[in-house]
């Protein structure tokens, strides 16, 4: 599966979140979704300081097991809040979900939400540890990301290399500045899933 990413150079640190407040930002997520389903302007939650902390993320809708949208925040000087209401936002418009996003529809769906984690360079997709890293390249403004859960252990590490840098648009043409990445991530859901680390 390959997300759509939003890449913006700067070094972020990682963030330690107890229960009741990945409870917390689950639900600013879908209220943030949901104001803008509605048209309201207006919003303000209250939360704790630490969701104030630069925190790269990624954000998913999903219908049971199958993913309707996605979009995540790599690399970028943000806040874990500021980049999960800038998803919600980005996600709230129909052309980046599969079928056009309503109020009524939102209802059937759970929101996940991943925190990325440990992102480095490497020199290699062989690399990849296969059920623990994910896989982020970019060269220049092109960039494609594949999240731990969804590299197959049944695939070529290669293969799915190639998918990744074709569905990324990224050609031999760019290989002078590509770069490679491995990255793990820690998720959480509404479904009730808050100890998932990969």
């Amino acid at each position: 599966m390959i997300f759509f990413v939003i890449f913006v150079a700067k070094k972020i640190r990682m963030i330690q979140l107890e229960n009741e407040e990945k409870i917390l930002l689950l639900k600013i997520v879908r209220s943030v979704i949901e104001k803008i389903l509605s048209n309201k302007l207006e919003m303000s939650f209250n939360y704790p300081k630490k969701f104030e902390t630069k925190c790269d993320v990624f954000l998913l809708l999903k219908e049971r097991e199958k993913i309707i949208a996605s979009i995540g925040f790599l690399e970028n000087s943000k806040s874990l809040l500021e980049n999960l209401k800038n998803c919600a936002q980005i996600m709230s418009k129909k052309r980046k979900t599969k079928f056009p996003l309503t109020s009524d529809i939102l209802k059937k769906l759970s929101i996940e939400i991943s925190l990325i984690k440990n992102l480095k360079e490497i020199q290699s997709q062989n690399e990849i540890i296969i059920g623990q890293n994910g896989l982020y390249v970019k060269a220049e403004k092109k960039t494609g990301i594949i999240l731990p859960q969804y590299i197959n252990k049944h695939t070529s590490i290669n293969n799915i290399f190639d998918s990744l840098l074709q569905k990324s648009n990224i050609t031999k043409d760019d290989f002078p500045n590509l770069k490679i990445f491995s990255f793990e991530i820690e998720s959480f859901s509404e479904s009730g899933t808050f100890q998932k680390t990969l």
